[in-house]
């Protein structure tokens, strides 16, 4: 079992118990750990096949049921249904938790994706993350050019006095640069296997 499919487990583990004593929240989350290879955490369940909303504790708002569900844009009524119409389909099962600290969850955060799209595209939790990663490692290193170069351009017109202070900025840069070249070399290929 992956690390992702653990995390998984463990978050709706966690709602079981909080979800005692309603049999039918606690039965939908056993049901989803039995198909937690299809399961995906998402934001927005927009466009998704399999969608299911779940809502507890402050996060649940009265009238608002403590979840719902529709199959291929049918509304399905209890979780003995949505079990059927599982077993009879193999698209992805979009899970959108809103619980008391789940913004704090790591495990949950760990596996959330924000949309449907991303789950058809391959974009697991993991690669949303080395992608964040990656975007902000381009902007380190994009500062740190900057800073290489204006060193550089500071020490063939400056004053000669400052060239050590400038020289030691320009290694400065020039370490945060590989530094992060390795980080984001690393990702790519990362990010390219999982894609594979």
């Amino acid at each position: 079992m992956n690390e992702e499919i653990q995390r998984k487990v463990r978050v709706l583990q966690q709602l079981s118990i909080a979800a005692y004593p309603d049999a039918m929240l606690v039965y939908l989350c056993g049901m989803l750990m039995g198909a937690v290879h299809r399961v995906h955490f998402v934001r927005d369940l927009e466009g998704a096949p399999i969608a299911i909303q779940i809502a507890m504790g402050r996060a649940r708002v009265w009238p608002t049921p403590p979840w719902q569900a529709t199959v291929g844009g049918m509304t399905i009524p209890d979780p003995l249904t949505l079990a059927s119409a599982l077993a009879q389909r193999d698209d992805p099962i979009c899970v959108k938790l809103l619980f008391d600290g789940s913004s704090e969850h790591e495990d949950f955060q760990q596996c959330l994706v924000n949309s449907y799209a991303d789950v058809v595209a391959g974009r697991t939790a993991g690669v949303q993350r080395a992608e964040d990663r990656m975007a902000e490692l381009r902007a380190r290193i994009d500062r740190a050019l900057d800073i290489y170069n204006e060193c550089r351009r500071l020490m063939e017109d400056g004053d000669p006095a400052r060239r050590d202070e400038l020289a030691a900025f320009q290694r400065m840069a020039q370490e945060e640069l590989q530094a992060c070249t390795r980080e984001l070399r690393r990702l790519e290929m990362q990010v390219a296997s999982s894609k594979d």
